[in-house]
């Protein structure tokens, strides 16, 4: 076996490389040779790098799917919307009922972008009522505007006649 030296730890003694403990065995008051228990923290250190290289390993998996399933979810998700808010904007902008989104997907974007095409469908449809029944208006005014010419052109000259008629 090995054998300490005397000034060997009696109690417990913490070093950078690790755990030393020391302790005298007694009987009836007289030491008969002492334990000497050394523990290093290398087999500690080396778990903690094995499980942190691990850890950073299933971290950069997880991480890459992440972004495969962010990339894929913002096909799915943000295209669409992205579609739906280019079309608003036409409409807000520049009055531009004519435009639509385009639908991908049978989901409740794509019945929203629906709902959204429908809503322009039927302002579009509501605005070339009003702008038949006001080129009919326009018309009726004119047609009324042209008899009333006419029939003061005609009062006016039943008068001149009447003041002719009177003046002979």
């Amino acid at each position: 076996g090995l054998v300490f030296p005397e000034h060997a730890v009696v109690g417990q003694e913490r070093t950078p490389a690790g755990l030393a403990i020391g302790r005298d065995i007694l009987q009836d008051g007289e030491r008969l040779g002492r334990i000497y228990m050394v523990s290093s923290y290398e087999p500690f250190y080396t778990s903690l790098r094995r499980q942190s290289a691990m850890f950073a390993v299933v971290f950069l998996i997880f991480s890459g799917f992440a972004y495969l399933l962010s990339s894929r979810l913002r096909n799915v998700v943000a295209a669409p919307l992205y579609s739906l808010s280019i079309a608003s904007e036409a409409v807000t902008l520049h009055g531009d009922y004519s435009v639509r989104a385009s639908r991908q997907a049978n989901d409740e974007i794509g019945r929203v972008i629906d709902t959204f095409n429908h809503m322009l469908n039927e302002i579009q449809a509501r605005d070339a009522r009003i702008t038949r029944q006001n080129e009919i208006l326009a018309q009726a005014v004119d047609d009324k505007s042209r008899e009333m010419l006419l029939l003061t052109e005609r009062l006016v000259r039943q008068e001149q006649l009447a003041a002719i008629g009177q003046i002979s």
